[in-house]
């Protein structure tokens, strides 16, 4: 394996650029890519895997390296997906001006090599929106759906069976290659 680049080398893009560039990365090299924003927190945190994620069977925490569990809190196929942190980076929001258009850096905190951080700043194509499966309006979380799940996850708390729980819901919206 290729020594990991320390170099914290920063390039100032808006950040709607920086992420369109990591998701075009990501969907050309069947990569895996996780990036969030903790609340009260101007950071964005990025991670990716090159391998495109591992499917795990039996959930050992020691054993796993550095990375991102994802696993569905109610589904029929139960499955843990773990992303190893391959890429790590983050991106600084500045809160004080119109958020499409400040200029941010991206801090490359690791990578395999320069250049994967090269091939991720020159891409030239954008993530390609018709390569998704089309979901149709039936996937949506409805509201009440929504409200049984916080319902059941705040039974299994109670239950101490779980710590936290997030929970997401399913939103369609339209696009047109714009992630603004």
């Amino acid at each position: 394996m290729e020594t990991l680049s320390q170099n914290k080398q920063q390039t100032r893009q808006t950040a709607s650029t920086h992420l369109s560039k990591l998701l075009a990365f990501a969907q050309q090299n069947d990569a895996a890519l996780a990036f969030w924003r903790l609340p009260n927190d101007s950071k964005i945190q990025i991670l990716c895997d090159l391998s495109g994620g591992q499917k795990i069977e039996d959930l050992n925490l020691e054993d796993l390296k550095p990375g991102f569990l994802l696993h569905p809190f109610q589904t029929d196929q139960d499955h843990i997906v773990h992303f190893k942190a391959e890429i790590l980076a983050e991106i600084k929001l500045q809160f004080d001006s119109k958020a499409s258009e400040q200029v941010v850096e991206i801090d490359w905190k690791q990578t395999p090599s320069q250049d994967i951080e090269n091939q991720i700043e020159t891409i030239c194509t954008e993530f390609d929106f018709n390569k998704l499966p089309a979901a149709s309006q039936s996937d949506e979380t409805t509201q009440s759906d929504y409200m049984q799940l916080v319902s059941q996850a705040i039974d299994l708390i109670k239950k101490e069976l779980f710590y936290k729980v997030v929970p997401s819901k399913i939103k369609i919206s339209t696009h047109q290659n714009d992630l603004n």
